[in-house]
């Protein structure tokens, strides 16, 4: 009944009258996003605060006329949790539970005479769907553990957390917020806002056993209810105007000549962000990793026309990056982990030549490209970061057994050349709106990151190097805005 209902909604949302003047609106926002959480804590040492994450979302919205709109959608919501000890800067966190969130908003814009700038305050229900949720194990379970130390200014903190998220699969928050936007006369808005959401049930809670020096144990237990804060920006487009154009057929070239003599013009700039698969190689074939798309990339960019089916771009992007670790044992599986750290990920400069093929009217064009680009990042060289933590393992067969490891992660040099090739997708969605999708693999030849981990125990102990030059495959999505008239 739950999906029939949001199918219904949704339904509704699109086919509201599109034979009339009021839009229908896509958009695509993100931003930042932090969490917050209750704390109940008998040491007085820990901090509730929580590492600020991002998020990413599509929404679909209609006009009701005048200057009410209702909006849905969805949205990728990931919640992060981290001990965080009070006066110490630094910070052990990862990411706590994966979910999809479906708003159902009622706007309202507050607008000058010119319809140009608006305040936008909204509010409503959101439906939250625990991606982590699985039916094998009961509510109660801990479907996460870990432990750890470190030492800051002479004092050394220890702590074990068990982690329980697998309380329920879907959940209910409200959300309120304001966005201020600006309304252009082609078609879409630009928006910046804040947002507040709190949750109606506990979802989540983490049970945290901590140590200061040789002091006593003291415990502590972190929960949420979902709530958190989100500061975003995003562009909106009126998709209405695909089928609100004017039917005449002269009408209808002229817009189609125009939208493809803009695609042609000299200069442009875009944005775009997706999905990053980063590949490694390393000196033990039993302490490795596998590629995974856990990273993501997003990035800023302009272009020149050289001539009329070639372009130079370049940009900056920045890339999120995660040290992850797998250890086996004859081909078996035996442990693992991973961590990503402030300020860890990469920054990537492009200069790459495109090369753009427009069949017929042009709304549609391939765009083949190469190039080369530089990968930095603001961790100097050497050791960034190091963590070190155990787990006891007791099967009932075997003698119990502790486990120790050691993962340190070096940058070996503060840039590394790349080479880039990709293909393009297009789509002229307006005329000064075009709509990208790029695949692109990039290859590394020389090492930047180095991960040395070391698992050892009564019976086995591994060591292995993981390196990563920069040879990564990437997906993206986004916008490009033709800079002519």
């Amino acid at each position: 009944m739950k999906k029939k209902v949001i199918f219904l909604f949704l339904l509704v949302l699109v086919a509201w009258p599109g034979q009339s003047q009021n839009r229908t609106i896509l958009s695509i926002d993100g931003g930042i996003k932090g969490d917050l959480y209750r704390l109940s804590d008998a040491g007085n040492l820990l901090d509730r605060r929580q590492p600020v994450g991002g998020y990413f979302g599509l929404g679909i919205a209609q006009e009701l006329g005048g200057n009410w709109l209702i909006e849905s959608g969805f949205r990728l919501m990931n919640y992060q949790f981290g001990i965080h000890f009070r006066d110490v800067p630094m910070m052990s966190y990862g990411n706590a539970l994966h979910s999809w969130q479906i708003p159902f908003l009622v706007k309202f814009r507050l607008h000058d005479h010119k319809d140009r700038f608006s305040l936008t305050p909204f509010a409503g229900p959101v439906l939250g769907i625990n991606r982590d949720h699985t039916r094998q194990f009961p509510s109660d379970h801990e479907m996460s553990t870990g432990n750890g130390s470190l030492t800051f200014e002479g004092t050394t903190y220890g702590w074990e957390e068990k982690g329980y998220t697998n309380l329920k699969s879907t959940f209910g928050l409200f959300e309120a917020g304001l966005t201020l936007d600006y309304r252009s006369r082609k078609g879409f808005d630009l928006f910046l806002g804040g947002v507040w959401q709190g949750g109606f049930s506990k979802i989540m809670q983490f049970d945290v056993t901590y140590q200061e020096d040789a002091g006593p144990l003291h415990t502590a237990t972190y929960t949420s209810r979902g709530n958190n804060y989100r500061i975003m920006v995003g562009m909106r487009y009126a998709l209405s105007r695909l089928w609100q154009e004017p039917r005449d057929a002269d009408a209808r070239q002229t817009a189609r000549e125009h939208a493809h003599t803009l695609a042609q013009s000299r200069f442009y700039v875009g944005a775009e962000g997706g999905g990053l698969l980063n590949l490694f190689s390393s000196d033990n074939p039993e302490v490795t990793t596998d590629p995974v798309w856990e990273n993501f990339s997003l990035g800023l960019y302009g272009g020149m026309r050289l001539w009329k089916p070639l372009w130079i771009e370049t940009g900056i992007y920045t890339e999120s990056y995660w040290n992850d670790f797998l250890f086996y044992h004859h081909d078996t599986f035996i442990g693992g982990g991973g961590f990503q750290t402030g300020g860890e990920g990469f920054l990537n400069i492009p200069l790459r030549l495109r090369y753009r093929y427009a069949p017929g009217e042009g709304r549609f064009a391939l765009a083949p490209y190469a190039g080369v680009s530089l990968l930095t990042h603001t961790q100097g060289t050497g050791m960034y970061y190091e963590t070190e933590f155990t787990s006891w393992s007791d099967d009932g067969q075997n003698p119990p057994d502790t486990t120790r490891t050691v993962a340190s992660a070096y940058r070996l040099r503060t840039l590394t050349p790349l080479l880039n090739m990709g293909i393009g997708v297009e789509y002229s969605l307006a005329p000064r709106m075009i709509l990208t999708f790029n695949a692109e693999r990039s290859w590394g030849f020389s090492d930047i990151n180095r991960l040395h981990v070391v698992r050892a125990n009564s019976s086995l102990t591994q060591e292995g190097n993981i390196y990563y030059n920069g040879s990564a495959w990437h997906l993206r999505v986004g916008i490009r805005i033709p800079l002519g008239r």
